[in-house]
C-alpha cells in the first residue's frame, strides 16, 4: 500500500481489501452486481415456474 492510500477509519474490512479504483471502474463493478441479481432473480423465477406446473 503506497503512502498515498489511506484506508478510512470506517473502513469495516481488513486492510488488504482496500482497492479504491476510479469512478468509471465503480461504475462497471456496480453493474456487474446489478447484472448478477438480475440473472438470479430470472433463475428463481424460472424455478418457481418449473414448481407451478407440476
Amino acid at each position: 500500500m503506497t503512502s498515498a492510500t489511506v484506508v478510512p477509519d470506517s473502513w469495516p474490512w481488513a486492510r488488504e481489501y482496500w482497492k479504491p479504483s476510479s469512478p468509471c471502474r465503480d461504475l462497471e463493478k456496480a453493474a456487474a452486481l446489478i447484472l448478477a441479481e438480475m440473472e438470479r432473480h430470472d433463475r428463481a423465477t424460472a424455478r418457481q415456474g418449473d414448481k407451478n406446473s407440476s
